[in-house]
C-alpha cells in the first residue's frame, strides 16, 4: 500500500465535516425542543396564576354577596333565591366540568351557579374573564370557633370556575368558607 496522496485525503476531510456538522445539527434540535417545552411550561404557569388572582377577586365579590344576604341565618335559609348558591345535601361533591358547561341560568337549585365577568388590565389591555361560582353546604359546623356563645359556625365550600377571554384555559378553583349564624 502506498502514501496517501492529498487528493486521497480530500475524502476523508469531507465525512468528518458532515459528520460534525450532522452532530450539531442534533445538537440544536435538543436545544430547540428544550426551549419550546420551557417556554410552554412558562406559558401555562403564567396562565395559572392569572386565573389564581382573578378567583381572588371573584372570591371577594361573592364573599360581599354572602354577607349582604346571610342575616346571622344559615344560607340554606337566607341565600336559597340567589344563582349562586346550589341546594344539594350536604357534603356532595364538587362541580365536574359538564356541570360549569351547563349551570349558567339553570333555573334548577341543584343544576345552578351565578356568572360573573372580571375584567383585569395588563397594560394597556383589558382581559375579561369568565367566572361561573357555586356556593354549597359542607355539613360540617362548631361551637368554637365564632367566639360568641350565642354564635355557631357552619361551613360552606365555594367552587370557582375561572375561564380565559379566549377559552384557552380553564381552571377550578375551592375554598371552604366559615359564617357564624345565630345558634
Amino acid at each position: 500500500m502506498g502514501a496517501m496522496t492529498r487528493r486521497d485525503a480530500r475524502g476523508e476531510a469531507l465525512i468528518l465535516v458532515l459528520v460534525t456538522l450532522l452532530v450539531m445539527c442534533l445538537g440544536l434540535l435538543y436545544t430547540l425542543r428544550s426551549v419550546t417545552v420551557d417556554a410552554q411550561m412558562s406559558g401555562n404557569t403564567l396562565a395559572r396564576q392569572k386565573d389564581m388572582q382573578v378567583a381572588d377577586i371573584a372570591l371577594r365579590n361573592l364573599e360581599s354577596q354572602i354577607l349582604a344576604v346571610y342575616g346571622a341565618q344559615p344560607l340554606e335559609v337566607s341565600a336559597g333565591s340567589q344563582t349562586w348558591y346550589r341546594a344539594v345535601p350536604a357534603g356532595t361533591a364538587a362541580p365536574t366540568a359538564s356541570y360549569w358547561n351547563a349551570c349558567s341560568g339553570n333555573s334548577n337549585t341543584t343544576l345552578r351557579c351565578a356568572a360573573e365577568t372580571v375584567s383585569v388590565t395588563v397594560g394597556s389591555v383589558v382581559l375579561n374573564y369568565n367566572v361561573l361560582a357555586v356556593v354549597q353546604a359542607t355539613g360540617q359546623s362548631d361551637d368554637y370557633t365564632c367566639g360568641l356563645t350565642q354564635y355557631r359556625a357552619l361551613y360552606y365550600d365555594i367552587f370557582l370556575n375561572v375561564t380565559e377571554p379566549n377559552g384557552a384555559t380553564s381552571s377550578t378553583v375551592e375554598t371552604v368558607y366559615r359564617l357564624c349564624t345565630l345558634s
